[in-house]
């Protein structure tokens, strides 16, 4: 054997050798990364359930408050600002509420110097400040307590002033959304409010829509263009969508694109939106919409597991079970086809019930 013989035979010897050392190295870097993915996956998931926790204790605590059990809610929303959240600003301005409604001034204020000391750009400030002078306007005197009844006749003569004058309405539904109403007078004065049709109530309510009162009052009159639908509320909701930052607005945003039929508009979120949170609430819209053609289409061209996964669960929503037994019997993924496969174990249709005969004859 020549030199250069043996020179070639060594080093292709030693390249061989390289590579195969190599092998063990990248598998083990793939396996990194699908072990970074996963976590990351479970990391999203308990953030989404601690955020779904979060706003069912706040919903409950309302739910307190609408029963005028001042008590129990004050003690609720204490609760819930301990924890530092998302809804801890709102929460200090509720529990002085219904500390104020039990008559403990002295607490609320308390809670109310509290909630401007520790959110000092708290969209809830305003209304802490009206309700602080309220207080300061009552001191020293007994505060009578406002029953259900009178605030139900209150409104009634609101709506029946808005179909009569609505000039002489609008400032005072106004001034109530500005005060320190209950949750669920407020929320009865906007439905009022958006009841009412004239470009000046419209105008009011894409104001309060696009973040002009607390975040509460901002998220119920987006639904309330939802509701009353048309080119121009649908629009307004696009540019609350585009312009805020916060996922609790924007989630409320894509339910009214689905009360008010914007399929197109909810297809091309769920198309587009970077935050993968939004595109599965937005896919799980579709599904809710029926928009069984815009989700089949949008599976064959998605790229994210999570994302395929969340079309497959809108397509059952929808009760499309052709389209889930296609994805079956095309998905060269294990896990993707497996969830298919027990999607349609659910569902009671011909095609489902065919493709699992199929499957037992395999």
């Amino acid at each position: 054997m020549t030199r250069v013989t043996r020179s070639y035979w060594v080093a292709a010897a030693l390249i061989t050798a390289a590579a195969l050392s190599a092998q063990p190295v990248r598998a083990e870097q793939e396996r990194d990364r699908a072990r970074e993915q996963a976590e990351a996956g479970r990391a999203q998931r308990e953030t989404e359930r601690v955020l779904r926790e979060a706003e069912r204790a706040y919903r409950e605590a309302q739910k307190a408050l609408d029963k005028r059990e001042w008590a129990a809610a004050a003690a609720q929303f204490a609760q819930i600002a301990a924890g530092k959240g998302a809804r801890a600003d709102a929460a200090l301005y509720w529990k002085a509420y219904a500390e104020r409604k039990q008559n403990l001034t002295p607490q609320a204020l308390q809670t109310l110097a509290g909630l401007v000391s520790a959110y000092p750009n708290s969209r809830w400030l305003n209304d802490a400040k009206a309700l602080e002078i309220e207080m300061k306007q009552a001191a020293g005197q007994s505060v009578a307590a406002e029953s259900a009844g009178d605030e139900d006749l209150k409104l009634m003569a609101l709506n029946g002033l808005l179909q009569s004058d609505p000039e002489a309405a609008l400032p005072i539904l106004q001034k109530m959304l500005a005060g320190s109403s209950s949750p669920k007078v407020k929320e009865r004065a906007l439905f009022v409010l958006a009841q009412s049709g004239t470009p000046k109530a419209r105008e009011i309510m894409v104001q309060i829509a696009k973040g002009g009162s607390n975040p509460d009052l901002q998220v119920k009159a987006v639904r309330n263009l939802g509701i009353f639908g048309g080119q121009q509320n649908s629009q307004a909701l696009a540019d609350i969508y585009s312009s805020s930052n916060e996922p609790e607005v924007k989630r409320a945003v894509l339910e009214a694109f689905m009360i008010s039929g914007d399929r197109a508009r909810v297809a091309a979120l769920a198309k587009s939106e970077k935050d993968l949170a939004m595109r599965r609430q937005a896919i799980q819209q579709l599904g809710v919409m029926g928009a069984r053609e815009m989700l089949a289409e949008m599976y064959g061209a998605e790229t994210e597991a999570s994302v395929k996964k969340q079309i497959q669960q809108a397509l059952f929503m929808g009760n499309d079970s052709k389209a889930l037994v296609n994805i079956a019997r095309k998905e060269t993924d294990p896990q993707l086809k497996k969830s298919a496969v027990q999607l349609l174990s659910m569902m009671k249709s011909k095609e489902s019930t065919e493709y699992m005969m199929e499957l037992l004859n395999k």
